[in-house]
């Protein structure tokens, strides 16, 4: 049985070798190229032996030996053909560089490009102008961050003010100063007919009720509803479209006037210490009250 590649002969040169040792077992340049990986110019430059074509010395016997070992045939004739190196054209690309002149170096271009940006003074110009190109482009805004806070209180002063009138609502408090009045002088015909204190008394406690009655139709006519407490009284008032007009609680001799669009319904706490008026009547929460508290709809 023959052996697959017949071994070539001593006389020819490395690059013949390998060429001879290829063609025998019908393998194209091409393919050993991509076998080994390598590109095919450098694999006809071995087997013609261009050596000046290739990149140095080690690489080409690392080259040969991979040829050598694909093909399977003996490296030692092949390596021992090879230069050892290539000394003509090392000392020819070393004179060819300490020829060439120093301005043509790629390096001290960029070098003397960037001197300029190596000054101090020049950095501190570009960061000045690019400084007041900032403020220059800065949004107006940005200058009045500082007084919005101060500037949103009348806003939203302005915006809580006009909520009762874009609703319909209108309240207002009054703090009347006549029951002080009355309780300190209502006593004082007491000692002048002590004979008819019994009979006094009756009137005596009925003329807090009288006077607050009074204020109420007082301020009745300001307010299509008018309420009044003579003591702490939670009251809740909504108008037809169920917004809520009042809802907190009410204290003593406190009045608040309300405008709305009725039918009215308002929910009273303490139906005992609050008197109500609606279109200036006054209303008897009494009868319609239920453990002291009064669920009222006002037409």
């Amino acid at each position: 049985m023959t052996e697959p590649s017949a071994s070539p002969s001593r006389g020819d040169s490395p690059g013949a070798l390998l060429r001879q040792a290829r063609q025998q077992q019908g393998v194209e340049l091409d393919t050993l190229a991509a076998a080994i990986k390598v590109r095919p110019e450098k694999l006809a430059a071995l087997e013609s032996d261009r050596y000046d074509q290739l990149p140095d010395m080690a690489f080409t016997r690392a080259l040969a030996k991979t040829l050598c070992r694909t093909l399977k045939i003996d490296a030692a004739p092949v390596l021992a053909g090879l230069p050892s190196s290539i000394d003509g054209e090392r000392l020819e690309q070393v004179a060819t560089g300490l020829n060439t002149p120093f301005r043509e170096r790629a390096g001290r271009h960029e070098t003397r490009d960037w001197g300029p940006l190596k000054r101090p003074l020049l950095w501190a110009v570009a960061l000045l102008l690019l400084g007041a190109a900032a403020i220059v482009l800065m949004p107006a805004e940005w200058f009045r961050f500082g007084s919005g806070a101060t500037s949103e209180t009348p806003e939203a002063a302005a915006t809580t003010g006009a909520d009762p009138a874009a609703s319909g609502v209108v309240e207002t408090l009054i703090t009347p100063s006549t029951p002080p009045a009355a309780d300190t002088t209502a006593p004082a015909p007491a000692p002048a007919t002590p004979a008819s204190v019994p009979a006094s008394t009756p009137a005596a406690a009925a003329t807090p009720a009288v006077t607050a009655d009074t204020t109420l139709v007082a301020a009745a006519t300001s307010g299509l509803l008018v309420m009044r407490a003579s003591a702490q009284s939670w009251v809740e008032v909504r108008n037809s479209a169920n917004q809520v007009l009042l809802s907190r609680a009410l204290q003593a001799g406190e009045t608040v006037n309300l405008d709305g669009a009725p039918p009215l319904r308002a929910t009273i706490g303490n139906a005992a210490a609050t008197a109500v008026s609606f279109r200036g009547q006054a209303l008897d929460l009494r009868s319609q009250a239920r453990d002291n508290v009064a669920r009222l709809e006002l037409k």
